[in-house]
C-alpha cells in the first residue's frame, strides 16, 4: 500500500544525470522537466530503468524522447511503474547547450 508521493528533484545546467534509488519497493508516478530555452541540439533524454541486477539483461528503457524543440516535458506512464528495492530509475541527458533545468519524479513507497 502507498504511503503518500514524494517528490525527488535537481537542477542544473550541466548534463542530467540523475539516479533515483529508494532502495525499498516504490511506484513511479510522473517525470516533470522544465529547461529554461528549448534544448536546441539534437539530443535525446532517455529514462531507464537499471534492474539491480549483475546482469543488463533486466535493464528496460522506459521512454526515449528528442529534446531539440522541448522547454517543458511531463510524462505520466500509462500505467504506475512498480519497482523493486533493488531498483535503479537512471534519467540522462547530454545538455550540450548548457540549458538550466528543473526535474522532478513523483514517486511514492511501498510498504
Amino acid at each position: 500500500m502507498a504511503q503518500g508521493f514524494c517528490i525527488d528533484r535537481t537542477t542544473g545546467a550541466a548534463a542530467i544525470n540523475i539516479a533515483l534509488a529508494p532502495a525499498l519497493q516504490w511506484t513511479l508516478h510522473q517525470i516533470r522537466l522544465h529547461m529554461d530555452l528549448v534544448g536546441g541540439a539534437v539530443e535525446d533524454l532517455t529514462v531507464t530503468v537499471d534492474g539491480g541486477y549483475v546482469a543488463a539483461v533486466y535493464d528496460t528503457l522506459l521512454l526515449t524522447q528528442a529534446m531539440a524543440a522541448v522547454t517543458d516535458l511531463v510524462w505520466t506512464p500509462d500505467a504506475p511503474i512498480h519497482l523493486g528495492r533493488d531498483d535503479v530509475l537512471d534519467i540522462a541527458y547530454n545538455n550540450g547547450n548548457t540549458r538550466t533545468y528543473g526535474v522532478e519524479i513523483v514517486f511514492s513507497m511501498e510498504e
